[in-house]
């Protein structure tokens, strides 16, 4: 029973890293929306599911964006795989798609 317990807060562990990536994504985009929204000095907003609009800054996004960052980078120093992916490497994975997510997400963020 022991071993059961330790096998499944391990799984949790490895879930909850894995699921860091993709709402890295999302904390990418949304950052660099309101970080451009914001240097214009107008205010960045996304859509709830509900449909309803929400304003939100770049600083609220700044510090879940480097706190994912950081989980991540921390998730694969710890990781018992070869080939660990860098903080570098996550850096360039987000630079390199950024231009598609947020065309992609046109029609769910607005600058006002």
């Amino acid at each position: 029973m022991k071993s059961l317990k330790v096998l499944a807060v391990a799984i949790m562990g490895f879930c909850s890293i894995d699921s860091y990536g993709a709402t890295l994504d999302v904390t990418d985009t949304l950052y660099h929306f309101a970080k451009n929204c914001n240097a214009q000095g107008r205010v960045a907003y996304y859509q709830e599911d509900t449909g309803r609009w929400q304003a939100y800054s770049a600083d609220q996004m700044h510090y879940e964006y480097k706190y994912m960052l950081d989980m991540l980078s921390l998730g694969s120093l710890s990781s018992d795989s070869g080939g660990s992916v860098s903080r570098q490497d996550i850096q360039a994975y987000l630079d390199k798609t950024r231009a598609n997510r947020l065309a992609a997400a046109k029609g769910y963020l607005m600058c006002k």
